[in-house]
């Protein structure tokens, strides 16, 4: 088994439930209801040029995301990047300049249940 640590060595903080609206389109409730990690992952910048032929985003990606199959990313997970908080986010969520950012578009997951390669790819876009 190859492993994914190979191609990157960062830790990403994954807030679910976060974001609800009121009637008026205000966010209410910036805090996520759950909160968990996926390591190690490969933070590029963008949409790498192997991947734009094939996806239509809205064209605001700031990073590409390569991470472990599981946990599970959702389409609208917010993530802080683990260089912006190396020793966890406890109670930095809701902080007023913490960089969060959302993730755009339904993650691909990729298998090669063969090489020990299964996989996940997602796109984020800066959420505030």
């Amino acid at each position: 088994m190859i492993p994914l640590n190979l191609l990157g060595n960062m830790t990403v903080h994954i807030g679910r439930g976060a974001g609800r609206e009121d009637k008026r389109g205000n966010v209410v409730d910036s805090e996520p209801s759950e909160t968990f990690t996926a390591h190690p992952c490969s933070v590029q910048p963008g949409v790498s040029e192997e991947m734009h032929g094939y996806y239509q985003g809205t064209g605001k990606v700031s990073w590409t995301v390569w991470a472990p199959e599981s946990p599970r990313i959702q389409a609208g997970d917010l993530v802080i990047l683990g260089v912006d908080y190396p020793l966890g986010v406890n109670n930095v969520w809701a902080k007023h300049g913490t960089p969060v950012y959302r993730v755009e578009g339904v993650p691909q997951r990729w298998h090669y249940p063969l090489l020990g390669l299964n996989h996940q790819v997602f796109f984020l876009e800066v959420y505030r």
